[in-house]
Parts: structure tokens; C-alpha cells; sequence
């Protein structure tokens, strides 16, 4: 659901189901981290790409090669 809602630029609504799923006790996986780091790369948030990031790392979600991947085309999107 989350990555539907990447794919079609719902990031708010991707966001809010993120924190409903928290609230019930259900914590990301490292594709709803890597969804959610892409879909704000997408729109140059790397405030929240970097929240993003370091979540995963502190809650011990295992980067990927798409995480990394993720973060880097955000930084080059927006020209850092």
C-alpha cells in the first residue's frame, strides 16, 4: 500500500499509514523505509530523507542497495 501510494505521488497519505501502522505496533520493514526515502528524494525533502534514514538505522532495519541507492538520488536530485 505504501509503495502504491509512492507510485502515484500520495506521499502524504503514504506518511500517515507509516504512523498508523507504528501506532498498532507494527514497525517498517526496509521496503517501506526505501518507499519512503525514494518518495521524498522524489520531491527534494532531504530533511526528511535523512530522518528517514537514520530511523531505519536506530530501529536496525538493514540498509540495501536500493537504501543507499535512494539516498544518493535524493542528495543528486536536489544538486547537493
Amino acid at each position: 500500500m505504501v509503495v502504491m501510494y509512492g507510485k502515484t505521488g500520495r506521499l502524504r497519505e503514504a506518511i500517515r499509514l507509516v504512523a498508523k501502522m507504528k501506532e498498532r505496533g507494527c514497525e517498517p520493514n526496509v521496503w517501506i523505509y526505501n518507499s519512503l526515502m525514494d518518495m521524498n528524494g522524489r520531491v527534494k525533502n532531504l530533511r526528511l530523507v535523512e530522518k528517514i534514514w537514520k530511523e531505519m538505522k536506530r530501529k536496525k532495519a538493514v540498509p540495501d542497495r536500493v537504501s543507499y541507492t535512494s539516498v544518493i538520488r535524493a542528495y543528486s536530485r536536489a544538486g547537493e
